[in-house]
């Protein structure tokens, strides 16, 4: 009987934690997607309209976990270089009408992925500000993708909140959404308890942010606090050394020593008595100047 890989099998390829767990990620999405994919459930087309494209298209995964893997590797420089330049990489097939094999894959920008034309010639074709709606998580072009003009509840949901949001608002996709935007639809009830439920998610998430600015700036008050008095205090401590390191320290504590024992001092022994050194001082070279 083989045993499993030990968690993080592959992760000694990479030189970075960041494009390991981006490998992992795209992997894993890429197994939701396919028909032969491990991860494939016979609900995957409703939860995600997305992968009932794939499934009906009949995509399959023909490229082992090792292989992938590899590949990524090998592009990790490449991976970097778009991440720092704050661009998403993404895997895209050079044919959309093909599998997913080596041969027909590359790693390109998301928002290129998003916005190359899916005609199956390969070309790239920028739609950015043309109209869009949205179908699942992914962006839709009129201009390629005409059948999408008839808005649907989950394009009007779309506009007001990510799809994060909305299915943690909903919990589980219902189909009902899929239905024609249309106020005398039977589901136009359902709608607006969706719409309500994805409203409260955003204002929580408005709410929980405001939160952590303030944290996050109360912590700032508090860091700067610390720096100020560890600065206050070591400048007391220099102070208190020269106090020490003068003749006349002994006599002058002690009279205030005494002081302080009688309640006469407003503050401690120690600081009067740097006080009036310096003060002394101060006096001594004022009439030296002079």
């Amino acid at each position: 009987m083989s045993q499993r890989a030990p968690r993080g099998h592959w992760r000694h390829r990479f030189a970075t934690e960041e494009v390991y767990n981006w490998t992992l990620n795209k992997w894993n999405t890429i197994n939701q997607r396919t028909v032969n994919g491990k991860y494939v459930r016979e609900l995957a087309s409703s939860i995600n309209p997305q992968h009932q494209s794939y499934l009906k298209k009949g995509i399959k995964l023909e490229i082992n976990q090792e292989d992938f893997f590899d590949y990524c590797s090998d592009n990790e420089q490449k991976i970097l270089e778009m991440m720092s330049n704050g661009e998403r990489p993404s895997i895209d097939r050079l044919d959309t009408e093909k599998d997913y094999t080596l041969e027909n894959i590359q790693i390109i920008p998301l928002l290129v992925n998003l916005t190359k034309d899916r005609s199956g010639d390969g070309d790239y074709r920028s739609y950015i500000g043309s109209p869009l709606k949205r179908l699942g998580n992914r962006k839709i072009y009129l201009a390629t993708h005409p059948e999408t003009r008839d808005l649907r509840f989950s394009d009007k949901l779309l506009e007001i909140a990510n799809p994060h949001t909305i299915m943690n608002a909903i919990g589980i996709w219902d189909a009902r959404l899929d239905e024609p935007y249309d106020e005398t639809s039977e589901h136009y009830g359902y709608y607006l308890e969706v719409l309500g439920a994805v409203l409260q998610a955003l204002e929580e998430h408005k709410t929980l942010i405001d939160l952590q600015a303030k944290l996050t700036a109360s912590r700032a008050l508090i860091k700067a606090q610390k720096a100020k008095d560890l600065e206050t205090l070591a400048i007391y401590h220099q102070e208190k050394a020269w106090a020490k390191s003068r003749p006349e320290y002994a006599s002058v504590y002690l009279a205030n020593n005494r002081l302080a024992m009688r309640g006469l001092l407003d503050t401690t022994a120690q600081r009067q008595t740097i006080l009036d050194l310096q003060e002394m001082y101060r006096q001594r070279d004022a009439d030296l100047l002079q």
